[in-house]
């Protein structure tokens, strides 16, 4: 009896842990490129990726309940990273954005956050090019 009740405790804390949803191993799925295409009525972003040997290749990502979040370094403090919610319908094709989320069952990405840099032409800039 004993026994039982340390095993029914530890399936207790470890339901807590894990929200109540079964222990399963999740894959983490990161995908850069940039905005192809945005489908408000279903939800959907389609972004453009280079993949093995630069051969360009186009994911698409679910992004309902995804935090949109723009994201640069701060100049006076720049190991830390800033951020600010945004909308991912305020950007125009041709954005570059990182994708941060689980591969689905039907092939397409589930975002649960989705980044886009800012990127400057000094962050750009190789160490030899800098004064």
């Amino acid at each position: 009896m004993k026994t039982f009740a340390i095993v029914l405790g530890a399936t207790v804390v470890l339901l807590l842990a894990t929200g109540g949803a079964p222990v399963a191993e999740e894959r983490v799925a990161r995908h850069a490129g940039q905005i192809q295409s945005v489908h408000p009525s279903d939800g959907t972003l389609i972004i453009e990726e280079l993949g093995v040997n630069g051969v360009a290749q186009l994911v698409e990502v679910n992004i309902h309940g995804a935090a949109v979040v723009r994201i640069w370094r701060d100049p006076l403090t720049p190991w830390e990273w800033r951020e600010r919610r945004t909308s991912i319908y305020r950007w125009p094709a041709g954005t570059y954005v990182v994708v941060i989320g689980s591969k689905s069952s039907s092939g397409a990405i589930d975002a649960r956050r989705i980044e886009i840099p800012r990127i400057t032409s000094e962050s750009l800039r190789t160490p030899e090019m800098k004064p």
